[in-house]
This record gives C-alpha cells, sequence and structure tokens, in this order.
C-alpha cells in the first residue's frame, strides 16, 4: 500500500473521501504541503502524488473525532 497516487486518482479510489470529509483535490494539495500528508508535486505535469498510507493513517485519525453538536444556550436563574 506504499504506492504515491494523484489526487484526482484517489478521488476516483476512495469516493468516501470527498463525501465523508469533504476533501477536495485542493484540500489534499494543501495537507501535502503542509505535510499533515506525504507527497511530492510534480511541476511539470503540474499533478500532487500522494502516499496511500499516509490517506489511510489521516482518515483513521479523523475517524474518531465527534460531529460538533450545538450547544443550548445557558439559563441564568437568580
Amino acid at each position: 500500500m506504499n504506492t504515491y497516487v494523484s489526487t484526482t486518482e484517489l478521488l476516483k479510489k476512495y469516493p468516501e473521501v470527498l463525501l465523508r470529509f469533504n476533501w477536495t483535490k485542493k484540500k489534499l494539495g494543501f495537507f501535502m504541503r503542509n505535510k499533515i500528508l506525504t507527497g511530492y508535486y510534480i511541476r511539470n505535469k503540474r499533478t500532487t502524488m500522494i502516499l496511500e498510507s499516509s490517506l489511510f493513517e489521516l482518515m483513521e485519525f479523523m475517524k474518531p473525532l465527534p460531529k460538533e453538536e450545538k450547544e443550548e444556550p445557558l439559563t441564568h436563574t437568580i
């Protein structure tokens, strides 16, 4: 599973990345540039390549986070 795949191929291969996490090609490239994902950029092809295993690690890290719940307004009684 240690293969580098382009962001386009990743989104085709794993549609849950877009559906569940709402990560687009642009966001995946941002994650790679900021060392959240392992990868590299091919300048002459203008393609971001990401290591598949690093994507799975990030998805596993994000999975247990609970969804934000609306907080009820505090009511004060005096």
